[in-house]
């Protein structure tokens, strides 16, 4: 990757930002069925290449491109799974099997431009740069005999390896029609170590001359998360339950450094503690989902951005976090016997998050907008991402055209109630509220079986990202599309 600046803005508007994505994927899937129990074996094997220049700082005037090419992400798999067929006993299902691992990713050549480097004041177009920055500058240039050029370009390497192997079960007991256990658990080993971390002075013919080889850690982990559910049919259209369960997230390692050495980051757990009830009313007219949970996150893994940080792109620790919320749905067809084409469906969700404990947290000076150097204490403030309130609400019609076709005509409208992108809640990570209203008018032919649709999306025209790119130089939002109108033609055959 590349992260370039430029003393004239004109230059860097040149520079046009784009991501391109090559991926191949070969996968092949046997199945063995016996009289006891089926057996999988699944294999697939993914090679990812990725290139992509994107502004970087986020200011008004730009300085900062990010120019990764070449990023990579190696990935074989394989899998073998015993289930229960219907030739065992009625009252049991389950499955069990291993699944294994081996990843290989990062940045084969990063080449990372910091242009406009001062080091006579220590800044970057005015942005004060760590020391730790400019002795790897310094070291460097002096050690090969030149002087600093206005802009200063450094090659970045970061290889991870990881391996991978879990064993997993589940299995659900029906003690009666109504009554049903679910257990079910998951143990996985993994390592995960640093190949390659390393900086180094990139001359104008692509030249890479290597100046920090920065350590090559190692970490040896191991999870056991286990799933405990209950259920309850109070009649046949009621359903009740119960569930815990835990879910991990691998740590891994900050491999795209500047001047730091390769830093570890925890793993993330979640337990999740959730009671719901599913039900249908009036024939199946009716259908109406509950559920209230609690997510308690542990060692949440936050991503960070800072040039000015030791990396370019970073993940660090919060302690805890807590969401709890109630979740709701509903579908309903009010005239089923006068209009049975007309659906009307309502969904919302309401969230009450913490950080429970985020001492030493990233972020960015009010007043200045610079790296605070992990001085910041975000316990008690609201998760990033997670609005109190969401919710939509929808409406389908369809008609039949004699015998010729189907009229429909759908509408929907989502609301959100807005949230912060960043953990320490400040203003400028704040995403307003905001209302998302599409509709479409469809037809379809029977007997050639093609639709046409005419479609319209955010008719509202309501500005809202789909995220939030913050650094220390500023903020730089990706957009939601704006109103959109269009027309689709579908053929099954």
């Amino acid at each position: 990757s590349t992260l370039s600046s430029s003393s004239a803005a004109s230059d860097v508007y040149k520079r046009q930002s784009y991501f391109s994505l090559d991926n191949d994927v070969f996968y092949g899937q046997l199945e063995w069925r016996t009289d006891w129990f089926d057996v999988k074996v699944l294999a697939s094997s993914q090679d990812i290449a990725t290139d992509n220049v994107y502004d970087f700082d986020g200011s008004d005037t730009p300085f900062i491109t990010f120019d990764a090419k070449g990023q990579f992400a190696d990935v074989q798999t394989q899998e073998i799974q015993f289930l229960s067929n219907e030739n065992g006993p009625e009252w049991i299902e389950w499955i069990a099997g291993a699944f294994h691992m081996e990843q290989k990713s990062g940045f084969p050549l990063n080449r990372l431009s910091v242009l406009g480097l001062d080091l006579s004041d220590g800044a970057l177009l005015g942005i004060p740069v760590p020391q730790g920055l400019i002795d790897v500058v310094s070291s460097l240039t002096s050690g090969l005999g030149i002087s600093v050029p206005d802009g200063v370009s450094l090659g970045l390497v970061s290889l991870l390896e990881t391996e991978s192997t879990a064993y997993f079960a589940q299995s659900t007991i029906h003690f009666t029609d109504d009554l049903y256990l679910t257990l079910g658990g998951r143990y996985q080993e993994e390592t995960r170590g640093v190949t390659e971390s390393s900086v180094g002075l990139v001359g104008l013919d692509g030249s890479n001359s290597s100046l920090l080889q920065f350590s090559r850690p190692v970490s040896d982990t191991n999870n056991f998360s286990p799933k405990v559910s209950v259920g309850y049919n109070f009649s046949d259209d009621i359903l009740a339950y119960a569930t815990y369960t835990q879910g991990y997230k691998s740590g891994t390692f900050n491999t795209v450094n500047v001047y730091d050495e390769p830093e570890y980051v925890r793993p993330e757990t979640v337990t999740t503690k959730e009671l719901g009830l599913k039900s249908q009313f009036f024939d199946q007219g009716l259908t109406m989902n509950f559920a209230i949970f609690e997510n308690k996150i542990q060692d949440l893994q936050v991503q960070f951005i800072s040039l000015l940080s030791g990396g370019a792109v970073s993940l660090e620790n919060a302690g805890g976090a807590k969401i709890r919320g109630i979740d709701f749905d509903a579908q309903w067809v009010p005239m089923p016997s006068l209009n049975p084409g007309l659906v009307l469906a309502l969904t919302g969700s309401y969230l009450d998050s913490e950080y429970t404990s985020y001492i030493n947290g990233s972020g960015y000076n009010e007043g200045d907008g610079f790296y605070n150097n992990r001085q910041g204490n975000f316990t008690g403030n609201r998760v990033t991402r997670t609005p109190k309130f969401s919710g939509s609400f929808g409406l389908n019609q369809v008609l039949e055209v004699s015998d010729f076709g189907e009229l429909e005509f759908s509408t929907s409208v989502y609301y959100n109630q807005g949230f912060y992108y960043l953990a320490q809640n400040s203003p400028v990570s704040w995403e307003d509220e905001y209302y998302v209203v599409d509709a479409a008018l469809g037809f379809l032919h029977y007997d050639s079986n093609i639709r046409i649709t005419a479609f319209g999306k955010n008719l509202s025209d309501d500005r809202y990202t789909y995220s939030q790119f913050h650094t220390d130089a500023g903020r730089a939002d990706y957009l939601a599309p704006p109103r959109t109108y269009g027309v689709k033609l579908n053929w099954e055959y």
